[in-house]
């Protein structure tokens, strides 16, 4: 017995004494990095990082959760950009970023707070490299003072690592659309792992009931809401029937944080009068570029950047307004990522 006493003690002692051994090779600090050579130039994938709304169309965690919800402060690029997501799911939580400092076309760094998970900082490079150029993601994170976590190091790296290799897999395929590198008329984009046709198209000439807006980013559904309301209430009034789903024409990109848009929708019969700001109006004949885009209204900027890619690819021209229609009631269907939304772009 005494004997089985002592190996006991004895292997105790060894497992002790590995653990005190593990954590003197092991650091509470973690760095992940990985690189990928790129078609675009330097100037082109640099937007796409710089401009963080443009993190939809390619972030490695935007398509594991259709309905994370997004948030913008700060400019729009550079220092001071800021962008937060919250997110049900574990593998993709809740935090800020903020750009910290931007060198044009060479150097990104950022701040990252992942709430009760902790902080860190990435480090985005671009360099040329052969005729393209190599893009590295860096990032750093402490672990705490405890050195159990530190044995998560490893795993954490792996983890993190493939979610680089897909976030730098998908920002090559986005940005060498853009910059023609591959002659695609399509895009793939991250907000939902889906692949963004581009289709040509005419829509005829129509008579609308539209209510001119300005709004934030949050406060378009209201204002919508009540817009809607209005239109509905004159055509009711005129005796008309709506001919279509309602829709939004934008007159800017809410670059500066508001946006102008009209509030419209389309009617059948005799043309409507002007009645309290509901304005009749006449939409004209004209070719357009087509996306069909799934997923909550307020990632549909994917697809206005695959429109944007797929006309320069084909060499066409932007030629008026780009507006939406909102295909699905999200008043019976509940889910944000079967909400279907069409992206029209006048084009010739």
């Amino acid at each position: 017995m005494k004997i089985v006493v002592r190996i006991l003690l004895g292997l105790l002692g060894l497992v002790v004494l590995l653990a005190i051994g593990g954590w003197l090779f092991l650091s509470r600090e973690v760095v992940v990095e990985r690189s990928l050579v790129m078609k675009a130039p330097q100037s082109v994938i640099y937007d796409h990082v710089n401009v963080l709304k443009k993190w939809e169309l390619w972030s490695p965690w935007h398509g594991l959760d259709p309905a994370m919800t997004l948030s913008y402060a700060g400019p729009e690029s550079g220092v001071g950009a800021n962008y937060s997501w919250a997110s049900q799911k574990r593998e993709v939580g809740s935090g800020t970023l903020t750009i910290t400092s931007a060198m044009p076309n060479d150097k990104i760094e950022a701040m990252m707070d992942f709430k009760e998970e902790g902080t860190g900082t990435a480090t985005y490079t671009f360099a040329p490299e052969g005729e393209g150029t190599k893009v590295t993601w860096a990032m750093k994170t402490d672990l705490g003072p405890v050195p159990l976590v530190w044995y998560m190091g490893s795993m954490i790296k792996d983890m993190v690592g493939k979610d680089f290799d897909r976030g730098l897999s998908n920002l090559a395929r986005v940005t060498d659309s853009v910059a023609k590198a591959t002659p695609l008329g399509q895009i793939e984009s991250a907000v939902n792992s889906a692949v963004y046709k581009v289709t040509e198209s005419k829509v005829p000439q129509r008579n609308a009931f539209a209510v001119r807006l300005q709004a934030t980013m949050a406060e378009i559904s209201q204002k919508m809401g009540m817009a809607y309301g209005g239109i509905t209430k004159t055509m009711q009034e005129q005796r008309l029937t709506p001919a279509g789903p309602p829709i939004s024409i934008y007159y800017n990109d809410g670059a500066n944080g508001t946006f102008e848009f009209d509030a419209a929708m389309i009617y059948a019969g005799k043309p409507g009068k002007t009645v309290d700001g509901v304005k009749a109006v006449t939409l004209p004949a004209t070719n357009v570029a087509v996306v069909e885009f799934y997923g909550p209204y307020e990632k549909t900027g994917a697809a206005h950047e695959a429109i944007n890619a797929w006309a320069k690819t084909n060499n066409k021209t932007i030629n008026g307004a780009p507006w939406e229609e909102y295909i699905t009631d999200p008043m019976v269907e509940k889910d944000p990522s079967k909400w279907l939304t069409k992206v029209f772009y006048p084009i010739k």
